[in-house]
């Protein structure tokens, strides 16, 4: 290789036929020449590139010999690897050159560069013109009232301090359960909502974080529950919270994303039948845990017919109201002993009679609670002859031997209340030993509601006959996910919308105020607390329901199904590199929700002048039903 010019291995005069250019569509009512570049004058780039390149193999041919060492053959091979190298290269140039200038048109166009926060604000707006009045997506931010009252509080979804849109279905009143305990069955009635919430991601930006809130007024309360939904009729509560007297409750709402149907299709074609029977098996169960309900039940309402009170007769009865869920979660009072007795159709007379019970209840309790601690002291004076005891020594050596007791909790021995008799006013509180006296009276006191009286083994018929009506509803839950899965696989040529797990996160926060002067705390329950929560709630529930013989009237459920709409790229790259639309393509995935939630078909769900544009953006969504 010695006298040989190795430098003259380059591409010095190789013409490389790349040129950045953009096609202008041709109208026909246009004479004028297109100005993209013919096919003549590719053809003579081309020929140029031969040209250049077969005269630069001529000139390595004169300075390499044909053998030795280092031939002509030897240093072509890397000539022509360079001007491959030189020409990918151009063509990359290219693309970012044209990119870029379509880039700076899109930002100059709206004055701005576009993120997801902004194109999430403009689906908003798109919705609203989109979709019939009666279809348009609305925010989920709920009054928990009765007709013709002021709300007891609110519960919202929220992103970003924003209540989210959800495409609704409401169903209509139908009646479900659910269980408190093994021995428990609690049956509710009220409105019954479907809502559907499409998120969408790129590739930039991560899933919308979500909360669950719930906000009461004061002296206003309800009860909160969230869970899965096990059948058309059942409910099953994860969690269950009192929320009352200005409380606020932050729940954080987690989500996982599983498989699109045709990914999930394509993942498990190579595997056999056995493994194939597991996958969708397992899936199959995933779908019916996209189904999230929330519960909101109204105390107010229930407290009334549970205590044969006239309709809106504790709506201004505040201190008879906490008094009555004070006794009923703290000490586990028999309804019975404190309901009304009697057949008089005055509101004043009933009302007078139940506070006059729930004082002789109160009394009793104190009178109670003062023996105990006399008890206590004796011990303390028997155990330390001599010793003073202050009221702190009391307390410990009370807690020492026992709180409030509740439900699976554990201290002091549960007391039974027990009526002195017939139309006196007078409670004594026994042991846990089982007295018959107790249940006779109480059963006396039953037949003595005014209310009709619903025995438990019509109450168990009942039940049964309503778990035999999955097919009789309008909607059947748990039959939405299967559905939204195969229109997905059916409608979602793009293969980005998928089905999306929704719980309730365990970083609950509270904030509560302990008086009405008191300032506002906030703390993080632990799962201890979560579970105190859910007991107490519970407790509730089993004196409101009469454990499962009265149903619950005043109660809302709402179903929420979410979907995740995954794009590959940014908002910038998937408009400028993949030249898509992701307007349309999100609009396509709301018209497969809320024609699935709403069983009908899609152009029932479209504004008449937006018809035309979809079938053009997305004419399958149209034909193929």
């Amino acid at each position: 290789a010695t006298g040989l010019d190795t430098n003259a291995v380059n591409t010095n005069g190789i013409f490389v036929p790349i040129v950045p250019l953009l096609e202008s569509p041709k109208n026909e009512d246009d004479d004028n020449e297109s100005t993209v570049l013919s096919f003549a004058d590719v053809n003579a780039f081309l020929q140029e590139e031969e040209r250049s390149l077969q005269e630069k193999i001529d000139s390595l041919q004169k300075i390499f010999p044909a053998e030795g060492f280092l031939t002509y053959h030897q240093a072509i091979f890397p000539t022509i690897l360079l001007h491959s190298k030189e020409t990918c290269e151009q063509h990359g140039n290219a693309i970012d050159y044209i990119e870029k200038m379509l880039h700076d048109q899109l930002v100059s166009a709206i004055g701005r560069e576009i993120g997801p926060t902004d194109f999430a604000e403009y689906m908003v707006y798109h919705n609203r013109k989109l979709f019939q009045p009666n279809y348009q997506p609305k925010q989920f931010c709920n009054a928990v009232r009765r007709p013709e009252h002021d709300p007891e509080g609110v519960v919202t979804i929220e992103s970003n301090g924003e209540p989210i849109y959800t495409n609704v279905n409401l169903i209509g009143k139908n009646q479900m359960s659910f269980a408190i305990d093994a021995a428990t069955t609690v049956s509710f009635n009220g409105n019954q909502f479907v809502h559907a919430w499409v998120d969408h991601c790129f590739s930039s930006s991560s899933q919308s974080s979500l909360k669950l809130k719930a906000r009461a007024r004061q002296f206003s309360s309800f009860i909160l529950m969230i869970g899965n939904i096990t059948s058309a009729t059942s409910f099953n509560p994860k969690h269950a919270i009192i929320v009352q007297n200005k409380d606020e409750i932050i729940i954080p709402i987690l989500f996982e994303t599983i498989p699109t149907p045709k990914a999930f299709k394509d993942a498990i074609e190579s595997l056999s039948p056995e493994q194939q029977a597991f996958a969708k098996a397992f899936r199959n169960m995933q779908l019916e845990s996209t189904l999230f309900g929330i519960c909101i039940i109204q105390i107010k309402p229930q407290l009334e017919k549970l205590l044969s009170l006239p309709p809106d007769s504790l709506t201004k009865e505040i201190q008879l109201t906490q008094d009555l869920m004070d006794l009923f979660m703290t000490y586990q009072v028999p309804s019975d002993i404190i309901s009304y007795q009697g057949d008089s159709p005055n509101q004043t007379d009933r009302i007078n009679q139940v506070k006059e019970h729930v004082s002789a209840m109160k009394q009793s309790i104190e009178v109670a609670k003062q023996k105990e601690v006399e008890n206590a002291e004796q011990i303390h004076r028997f155990e330390n002859p001599g010793a003073e005891i202050s009221r702190t020594e009391r307390f410990s050596s009370f807690s020492s031997r026992g709180g409030r007791g509740g439900r699976g909790g554990s201290g002091m021995k549960r007391k039974r209340a027990v009526h002195s008799g017939f139309g006196g006013h007078g409670y004594t509180f026994q042991d846990n030993s089982f007295d018959e006296s107790f249940v006779q009276e109480s059963k006396s006191d039953s037949v003595q509601q005014t209310s009709p009286t619903v025995l438990v083994e019509d109450k168990q018929l009942k039940k049964n006959d309503c778990n035999n009506m999955d097919d009789s509803l309008p909607l059947n839950f748990t039959k939405l996910p299967t559905r939204l899965d195969s229109n997905f696989e059916k409608l979602d040529l793009s293969n980005s919308l998928h089905s999306v797990i929704v719980s309730a996160g365990d970083k609950w926060q509270k904030t509560f105020k302990k008086g009405l002067l008191g300032i506002f705390e906030t703390e993080t329950l632990s799962d201890t607390q979560l579970s105190s929560e859910k007991n107490r709630a519970f407790d509730l529930l089993d004196a409101l329901s009469r454990s499962g013989v009265l149903d619950i009237d005043d109660a809302e459920f709402h179903v929420i199904l979410a979907a995740n709409h995954s794009f590959d790229k940014t908002l910038m790259d998937t408009l400028i590199q993949d030249n898509i639309n992701p307007i349309e393509q999100l609009e396509r995935s709301m018209i497969i929700i809320g024609s699935t939630i709403q069983e009908i078909e899609p152009q029932q769900l479209i504004q008449e002048e937006y018809i035309e544009k979809v079938q053009k953006s997305s004419p399958h969504l149209l034909t193929n039903q």
